[in-house]
């Protein structure tokens, strides 16, 4: 029997304000509107020899369909049993779990929600029937969620399909979006950067996202710095390759003013050395804010490093 998840929204500002309060007193030790997940740098060539010294787990996600949430079970001061699940923007919604009532006592796993078919995958274990447990080790962690599986009446979701190894994997059987996750089995689980735990994607699927305004015929490409817009970059209508990037640009599938689009950059290897080496490629309207000044850094650091799967390997 395939069963349905069915998402309702918290709308009540209340109630959305006592379960940020209580995931993040919780987890992050103090109340705050940072959303407190743990992010891992993109693999550079100096970490590479840490993949070979020291044990770690694998596994892929498609990072654009798959959203990064929390699912947070708990009871409230009304004593009722809540599960709920926590997005990025502090979204929140009312979910159906029917599992041992100990999980009820503050349950917080890591999880992504795909923006397709609403499918629940759970990544990582950070507090498991009240007991934190983001100090043990992954496969331990990975286990609490095997476990809490097992303690659920038809479970609507899956736990990650993680490797010990990436001998089977290579570049052809990495769809763009999707990226590997390298997850130390002796690291924690903390808030915010992990300096122990990797991605990588292969560097021709690297992009990031721009806000567009127009000015006169010309285009502004805008990114972020501290929530802020700063300009990019500006492409003039009065060159001839500006033009043509404006005509893409405002052809493109709902865009209108103000739009953030998904830019890509060429590392085609027969355009090395020519005039195009760094073409850049529109790639669609977007649903991504804009990419940080920062992240774009890391991203194009990534990208020239060109590190492929066999390195890895």
């Amino acid at each position: 029997m395939i069963f349905k998840l069915i998402m309702l929204e918290i709308k009540d500002t209340q109630d959305i304000k006592k379960i940020k309060f209580l995931i993040n007193n919780l987890w992050y030790g103090k109340f705050s509107h940072v959303f407190p997940q743990q992010q891992c740098n993109y693999l550079e060539r100096r970490n590479i020899f840490k993949l070979k010294n020291f044990l770690y787990y694998f596994y892929k996600k498609n990072t654009k369909n798959e959203k990064k949430a929390f699912l947070f079970l708990f009871t409230d001061s009304n004593s009722v049993k809540k599960s709920v699940i926590i997005f990025r923007d502090f979204s929140i919604y009312d979910i159906n779990i029917e599992c041992s009532i100990d999980y009820y006592k503050n349950s917080l796993f890591d999880i992504t929600v795909n923006s397709v078919d609403n499918k629940i995958i759970i990544y990582d274990t950070i507090y498991s029937s009240g007991i934190q447990i983001n100090h043990y080790t992954f496969i331990d962690r990975i286990n609490e969620a095997e476990n809490f599986k097992k303690n659920t009446i038809n479970p609507q979701f899956d736990i990650c399909n993680y490797l010990e190894e990436l001998i089977d994997l290579n570049n052809s059987l990495i769809k763009f979006e999707e990226e590997i996750f390298m997850i130390s089995n002796n690291m924690p689980n903390i808030v915010g950067i992990n300096m122990g735990c990797f991605k990588w994607q292969p560097s021709n699927f690297i992009y990031f996202s721009l806000k567009v305004v127009e000015k006169g015929n010309d285009l502004l490409l805008y990114t972020s710095n501290y929530r802020k817009d700063v300009l990019f970059a500006k492409i003039n209508f009065s060159d001839p390759n500006g033009e043509m990037y404006i005509n893409k640009i405002k052809n493109l599938n709902n865009y209108k003013n103000e739009s953030v689009i998904d830019i890509g950059l060429n590392d085609n290897e027969n355009q090395k050395n020519n005039e195009n080496e760094n073409e850049i490629i529109i790639i669609r309207v977007s649903n991504n804010y804009p990419s940080s000044l920062r992240h774009i850094e890391k991203l194009l650091f990534f990208k020239n490093e060109n590190i492929n799967i066999h390195e890895i390997l």
